[in-house]
């Protein structure tokens, strides 16, 4: 039996979009959608039986496009996924017709519930009529901006790109048009904001994760280097000790999360007042 269709529309700032959930992939023929361009006359055509807007910090023109497919398909369930914590944005998604709100990372056992009632439709779905759009139309929530508005908020693109793509090339002028600045002016806001370069954050993230990879029983050192980005595993190894304090092949299991943060806190040459914060936060999730 052919799976349903789902459409899994991209709506990030970053260039590339989330991983799709696997419970998704299982119940549903996933389509990765770029752009709401002609979004409408595909849903019309295809028919799928629902569409997720993918999310990182939607600004408003994002949003109104959300509103404006929710108008033209009122009887397509819809399902906004965001990393924004913010219930104005979820009182504004319900009431515009969203089937569900979902926080990434997003927990399976919503998600779950979430396919299930997915699921219950699509068993009806022929049976259904068509419906009238709510004509009550309310606005974009006031803590929602035209573009970001704070220094964090601007930045939270690169950050984000960081955490999905950390193991690939990554350069400081593309991060720089991702978030719609110069590179100079992006420079000079990441060093403002967080007291470390860009470049500094990137390689101490991949160390981090490299940290992680290294407590494995059969952990192969130049892997693990390829794995977080490193192209070369004796830069690799010059990094690590620089952060950590001793190389990579003396890391041993032993070593637990928090002594991973102590160490690459207290082995870097930089300031680590509000650095050492920053590697707490990146042991789970970098929230900015």
């Amino acid at each position: 039996m052919d799976k349903p269709t789902l459409f899994w529309v991209e709506q990030l700032v970053a260039s590339r979009g989330s991983e799709i959930p696997g419970v998704l992939i299982d119940n549903f023929s996933v389509r990765s959608i770029a752009t709401t361009n002609s979004l409408e006359l595909m849903i019309a055509d295809i028919k799928p039986a629902a569409v997720f807007f993918d999310y990182d910090y939607p600004d408003r023109r994002r949003l109104s496009e959300f509103s404006r497919i929710k108008s033209a398909c009122p009887s397509m369930p819809v399902v906004m996924v965001t990393l924004q914590h913010s219930e104005s944005l979820a009182i504004w998604a319900y009431r515009h017709g969203a089937l569900d709100f979902l926080i990434k990372p997003i927990d399976p056992s919503e998600l779950g519930m979430c396919v299930g009632r997915l699921l219950e439709i699509v068993s009806f779905q022929k049976s259904q009529g068509n419906r009238n759009a709510n004509r009550f139309k309310p606005p974009i929530p006031s803590d929602v901006p035209n573009t970001p508005r704070s220094k964090k908020d601007r930045l939270s693109p690169a950050i984000y790109f960081v955490q999905q793509n950390y193991s690939e090339r990554i350069y400081s002028d593309a991060m720089a048009r991702l978030c719609g600045m110069s590179a100079t002016h992006f420079s000079r806001a990441f060093k403002q904001t967080y007291d470390l370069t860009f470049q500094e954050f990137l390689l101490r993230y991949r160390v981090r994760k490299a940290c992680q990879q290294l407590q494995g029983p059969t952990a192969n050192i130049a892997d693990i280097a390829y794995n977080v980005g490193f192209s070369d595993p004796s830069y690799f190894t010059r990094v690590f000790k620089r952060f950590v304090g001793i190389a990579p092949s003396d890391f041993t299991a032993a070593n637990d999360d928090a002594d991973i943060e102590s160490a690459v806190a207290e082995n870097s040459d930089e300031k680590m007042s509000s650095t050492s914060q920053i590697v707490r936060a990146l042991s789970t999730s970098f929230r900015p």
